[in-house]
């Protein structure tokens, strides 16, 4: 019989035997970002728990399912596994990457998740693979060790210690992997030199960007004569190259994308929004400023210096 309770991830007219067959079918795993520490929940438990280390001074390499809060047991990161491709290490912030999760082999706690000592054991192998057309955003976490069809319940000891349990279409084996914060915070990191059109060097500066924020910034010391400027994104190229009826001045990025600024009193502002998506996080993207001026002007068309931007979340 079927435990109702937790079959939430099917229409309640779809029969089980509809959707037997396809349990045992095997997708492509699923890729994630190796730049965020992620809260791992279930569609059972839902938004208010989630996976975190036993602090108690003698079970610290257990994990149970708890109430949602600040701590660091409950950021999990993943480590791609180095000739395994789609593979990935789980750890702890508390805990720190030599301890990802394993699988404990035999006795009473058999196949029950435990923090274990970095090694090459193939129980701390993991591939994710997206519950479709079921339940997606949602995934069946599965080890190298017992295989696909073995996947982690997230409340399957005293309802609320994980266990690999025989995978199946179970809210309890639906895992969400939500986006806190990112590993490293986001950051700019200028690169070469402006040239001067006059008024001294011509610079750009940014804020940090983060994710669902806004970029700010501005360009600065532009000539009189030039009434906008041209902020573009690309990719920084391995060489400057010379611009055009411009002596001393750079190209430093391949403009693939630009956005006209009007200028003001010799500045333009860079007020842009910036996309919420988890993607985004640990990407860089460089990006440079040119102010395109009259014929006959020197330089005609004068750059910024570069800056790489570093894409955080918080």
């Amino acid at each position: 019989m079927l435990n109702t309770k937790k079959w939430t991830l099917l229409a309640a007219s779809t029969a089980f035997l509809a959707v037997s067959s396809t349990v045992g079918a095997q997708g492509t795993p699923a890729r994630f970002n190796t730049n965020i520490w992620y809260r791992l929940q279930t569609q059972f438990q839902g938004p208010g728990k989630a996976l975190d280390v036993i602090n108690d001074g003698v079970n610290n390499d257990r994990l149970h399912m708890v109430d949602v809060g600040p701590y660091s047991g409950q950021y999990w990161r993943l480590t791609p596994v180095q000739g395994f491709p789609g593979a990935y290490r789980i750890s702890s912030l508390w805990q720190g990457e030599n301890l990802p999760i394993d699988i404990i082999n035999g006795g009473p706690n058999d196949n029950e998740p435990i923090l274990a000592p970095f090694g090459s054991t193939n129980g701390q192998f993991w591939w994710m693979y997206e519950i479709l057309p079921q339940a997606p955003g949602h995934y069946w976490m599965t080890t190298g060790f017992r295989g696909p069809n073995m996947a982690l319940e997230g409340a399957a000891i005293n309802g609320n210690q994980p266990r690999l349990d025989p995978r199946g279409l179970f809210s309890g084996q639906a895992w969400r992997f939500v986006p806190i914060i990112s590993i490293d915070p986001a950051r700019t990191t200028p690169f070469g030199t402006g040239c001067n059109a006059g008024s001294g060097n011509l610079t750009l500066t940014t804020n940090d960007p983060w994710v669902g924020e806004r970029l700010t910034g501005a360009v600065r010391n532009l000539p009189a004569d030039a009434p906008a400027c041209e902020l573009f994104f690309g990719l920084r190229l391995s060489a400057p190259l010379p611009i055009y009826q411009s002596p001393g001045c750079s190209l430093l990025v391949d403009p693939a994308v630009q956005v006209t600024l009007p200028a003001v009193n010799g500045t333009c502002t860079i007020d842009l929004p910036i996309p919420g998506d988890s993607n985004l996080v640990g990407g860089v993207l460089p990006i440079q400023a040119l102010a395109i001026r009259p014929r006959g002007a020197a330089p005609r068309i004068p750059a910024t210096n570069g800056v790489e931007l570093k894409f955080g979340l918080r």
